[in-house]
């Protein structure tokens, strides 16, 4: 009989109030309490017919899956685990970029789960291959969480002795997440820091750590003790505002080849950063951003996003100038329009740092600030390979300088944020053909073009609101004899994107202009026009 029912279906007293007899209310009560007693027993004998009918269905159905799999258990028992390894797929870890927050790892935690629960067989040998128990993924914002200890011991116990990829997130319900009572975040707080205190008994095997709660419950991991050897990538992602007791979460001398923090101030952590060459660090402030490129000297891919602003002189940062020696790929994006006039910061940022070895440069969701960017560049005397401008304002001359100061860009990727930028100028000039007087009084020879001469692939994102410049963008590739000539430019894949939603109007394309892009297309050069996903050239051609 359950506790509650006990307690509160006692058998009363009866009253002697009705001539030394119980009243009408007493012997009912007796009567409805002596039934919920019967149905008490009957509940009880029925969840023991229940847990022994789902044990014989279990048994029942471990053996017919024994059955149907005779080739794995008949296959020697390497073959078997070997198989069972293909099952559980490496997703990778941490996803720098396109981050999903519960998606990653759980159909490598699920496949494992799934494949020692086919049959006593089939989890013998599960549980004897290490490989398929290397990847965990703890939701630690269960209510429940101290409830299945002992599964992630047993868990982790099962990988032996091989490196560790782990992943800690909020529940499904998000209960981290949402503000809660003081006692709700201590219980919270306690049962995180119970977790935290198994998987340190394991640190010397971690490889890739991604930890996305609330910075506030990040001080229950305290300080690692164990240097990992074979730790290779850090995910941290508080999204909320930075709390003190984060400082007492420290990775000592752990050096990964890969950083993801968000929210997550890089002060306290403790880093060894000689070792990362990606990193991804976003919601800090520019200073931090200036530390990181200070500590990361092997960096070669470095995503900086949501730069927090910070007004008046706290804004005002003092670095010295900073030359990062290896820094291949840099990606800077906000969505804010307006910060670049509201914060210095950002050309403080620019204006002291340089990166000789730049190939790539991505910048987003801003008022492209084209005299920062240019001292950039020209500090840095790069040989920039690849350009890509997402969601940014752009305005016609001092854009096309910025471009004329790049004669080694290969890629040039714009999409402009919808303001009223025209790619007139920039579609002439890339048609322009210079010509110079010969030497000794010989006749001027024509010369290969001047401006952007080594493009090869030019993706431009038009505003439908615009009308677009068809004539212009039709000659870009010259006179027909030019094309496909070597001692022209070697622009050979030019894609313009038409966004279309039921707001746009129509696009309208110059009739006269279209057999020569369709002649285009017949040589051999990669033009598409595309709208709405469709290339409409290539429609024209079917």
């Amino acid at each position: 009989m359950s506790s509650i029912v006990s307690y509160r279906c006692l058998p009363p007293k009866p009253c002697t109030i009705s001539r030394g007899r119980p009243c009408i209310a007493c012997s009912q009560e007796s009567e409805i309490a002596q039934e919920i007693f019967d149905a008490d027993g009957r509940l009880h004998e029925a969840a023991k017919t229940f847990k022994t009918i789902l044990d014989l269905y279990l048994a029942v159905t471990s053996n017919m899956n024994e059955m149907h799999s005779p080739l794995i258990l008949r296959a020697p028992v390497e073959i078997a685990s070997k198989i069972f390894q293909f099952c559980v797929s490496d997703v990778g870890f941490p996803r720098l970029y396109h981050y999903d927050r519960y998606r990653r790892y759980e159909t490598a935690t699920e496949a494992a789960c799934a494949i020692s629960a086919v049959c006593r067989g089939w989890r013998d040998i599960a549980i004897s291959t290490p490989q398929l128990w290397t990847t965990i993924d703890i939701a630690v914002g269960s209510p429940r969480l101290l409830d299945h200890l002992d599964t992630i011991q047993a868990w982790l116990s099962r990988s032996k002795a091989l490196p560790l990829k782990i992943e800690l997130t909020d529940s499904a319900e998000e209960n981290l997440w949402y503000e809660a009572e003081s006692f709700e975040i201590v219980n919270f707080y306690r049962n995180i820091s119970r977790i935290a205190d198994v998987l340190k008994v394991h640190s010397e095997r971690w490889e890739d750590l991604g930890i996305y709660i609330p910075s506030r419950y990040l001080g229950a991991f305290g300080d690692i003790p164990h240097v990992s050897p074979v730790f290779r990538s850090l995910s941290l992602m508080a999204m909320d505002d930075i709390d003190h007791d984060m400082a007492r979460f420290r990775l000592t001398n752990f050096r990964p080849c890969k950083v993801k923090l968000h929210s997550v101030s890089t002060d306290f952590l403790g880093l060894d950063w000689t070792g990362v060459t990606q990193a991804d660090v976003g919601s800090l402030s520019v200073r931090s951003y200036v530390r990181v490129l200070q500590r990361a000297s092997n960096l070669r891919q470095c995503e900086l996003s949501s730069l927090e602003f910070a007004p008046g002189p706290q804004g005002q940062i003092a670095v010295e100038n900073i030359v990062h020696p290896a820094l291949e790929d840099f990606d800077f994006s906000h969505p804010d329009p307006t910060l670049v006039q509201r914060d210095p910061s950002l050309q403080t940022f620019f204006g002291h740092i340089s990166c000789p070895a730049l190939k790539k440069f991505r910048f987003g969701d801003y008022v492209l600030p084209v005299d920062t960017i240019s001292s950039f560049f020209a500090r840095s005397s790069c040989q920039l390979a690849e350009l890509r401008l997402s969601s940014c304002r752009l305005y016609d001359r001092s854009f096309q300088d910025l471009l004329s100061q790049l004669p080694s860009l290969v890629l040039l990727d714009i999409s402009s944020s919808g303001d009223d930028y025209s790619p007139e100028l920039l579609f002439r000039s890339l048609s322009r053909i210079e010509k110079v007087a010969g030497s000794n009084g010989l006749e001027a020879t024509p010369m290969c073009h001047s401006f952007l001469p080594n493009l090869r692939t030019l993706s431009y994102t038009a505003n439908p609101q615009l009308p677009f410049p068809w004539v212009s963008f039709s000659d870009v590739f010259g006179p027909r004899h030019a094309w496909r000539n070597p001692l022209y430019r070697p622009l050979h894949c030019l894609h313009i994107f038409f966004p279309a939603t039921r707001l746009d109007p129509p696009v309208k394309m110059d009739i006269d202009v279209l057999p020569t892009l369709l002649a285009l297309k017949e040589v051999g050069i990669d033009l598409q026009v595309r709208l709405a996903g469709q290339d409409i050239l290539q429609a024209r051609e079917g």
